[in-house]
């Protein structure tokens, strides 16, 4: 049976909420203090960055819809909505330390990894295996909904050029379908060890961006455009546009970074990302590289000197 989670915070608690996607009973809450550790939703194998001081308003180019809102607008009844751990953790450290007011919760899935048709936990289980190598703990399938207060104001916080919190907003939503929503962009690539600076946020509000019905549908037309591609990954490619990859679209860097001498396997791996880098083009990371060559060695696209993880051999392109 699977666990499904997602966390809330406002000005006096904090809640982690379980939901199981197969029971009909109620969400069963667990109250902490709001002044003691923040819970941390962490998924395997996954890099998560704190949005930090460096915080600086984008434009969303083809992603921002809508009409900027006036800075007088009051910030009460406002439910923060956040689509990573990074930008949770600094939301809701602002919003316990009453720098903004309102309540913020964690929408994720990794909606940018995996088939969006059947998704089921076998079925991405699966598909972690054949593309990572390795079994995902407690994969989600979907999201529980949730109730929209609609006098609340909706603030949701996104990184536009961040493949997974745009693909989990954008899932969100098609499936919570809001009547109207504030976008507030930000950008979470300047990354430190220290605390976000939560007084910084507070100015974030006076740029949100107002969307309303037509933007709405706009973004579920381009989700619903997504779930019909059903490829293994949606990231932002150099356009800036989040677009559907298949695991073979990256088949070509990683073979021209492959020498015809032998040469230990991380060598060409790290060759694939500079040139991936350069592009700036977003991809699904060096576990993922790693297990395209060992399934291009299967095919005998590339030689193994040994037998051993392809982590662990030096390898060569297949000579005709």
């Amino acid at each position: 049976m699977q666990s499904l989670e997602w966390m809330v915070a406002d000005d006096k608690r904090l809640h982690r909420v379980n939901t199981n996607s197969f029971a009909a009973s109620a969400p069963i809450w667990q109250t902490r203090n709001i002044n003691q550790q923040t819970p941390i939703i962490i998924h395997t194998r996954r890099i998560c960055h704190f949005i930090k001081n460096h915080l600086a308003f984008v434009n969303f180019k083809n992603h921002t819809r809508g009409t900027s809102m006036s800075s007088n607008t009051p910030h009460t009844k406002i439910l923060h909505v956040t689509f990573s751990e990074a930008a949770f953790d600094a939301v809701s450290s602002a919003v316990s330390t009453k720098n903004i007011t309102g309540s913020c919760i964690l929408i994720n899935g990794d909606w940018h990894f995996g088939p969006l048709k059947n998704r089921s936990a076998q079925t991405l289980t699966s598909w972690f295996i054949e593309h990572f190598g390795y079994t995902p703990e407690n994969p989600i399938t979907h999201n529980p909904s949730i109730s929209l207060d609609e006098s609340r104001e909706i603030y949701a916080w996104i990184d536009a050029f961040s493949s997974d919190e745009y693909a989990n907003f954008l899932h969100w939503i098609s499936t919570s379908r809001p009547r109207q929503f504030s976008l507030i962009p930000h950008n979470s690539t300047h990354v430190t060890s220290t605390s976000p600076n939560s007084e910084n946020l507070a100015e974030f509000l006076d740029h949100a961006i107002k969307n309303g019905a037509r933007e709405i549908d706009a973004y579920i037309q381009e989700w619903n455009t997504l779930v019909n591609e059903n490829s293994d990954f949606r990231l932002i490619n150099p356009a800036g546009k989040l677009q559907s990859f298949t695991s073979s679209s990256f088949d070509k860097y990683i073979i021209d970074s492959v020498a015809t001498d032998w040469e230990p396997s991380p060598l060409p791996v790290l060759r694939a990302m500079e040139h991936l880098h350069a592009e700036r083009q977003q991809f699904p990371g060096d576990i993922f590289l790693y297990q395209r060559l060992e399934q291009l060695a299967t095919k005998g696209i590339i030689e193994k000197q040994t037998d051993s993880d392809i982590t662990q051999t030096q390898i060569r392109l297949a000579t005709p």
